[in-house]
């Protein structure tokens, strides 16, 4: 089911994120899309496939890209891996 709901979001998400952010679809229908770009990035939104609209949510701790994103059952969604693009 992710499939079809994020490519109702790809083009408005390619436009922002640049390749290679994660979708997650949470328990509400909403979809999580985190990351991406060439250098990562640490913002995460919320796509309402019923609004066609994104909003805003809190931030990752470091910059991921080629990262994973996984609906755990609490509703949180772990996110892991991925090149955070750090020169440390």
């Amino acid at each position: 089911m992710i499939v079809p709901v994020y490519s109702q979001c790809q083009s408005s998400v390619s436009k922002s994120r640049g390749s290679f952010p994660t979708a997650t679809l949470l328990n509400n229908g909403k979809v999580l899309v985190a990351g991406g770009g060439l250098t990562g990035r640490t913002s995460a939104e919320i796509y309402d496939p019923s609004t066609g609209t994104f909003s805003a949510t809190d931030s990752m701790v470091g910059r991921k890209n080629y990262h994973s994103g996984t609906l755990l059952g609490s509703g949180k969604v772990l996110i892991v891996r991925g090149n955070n693009n750090s020169k440390a």
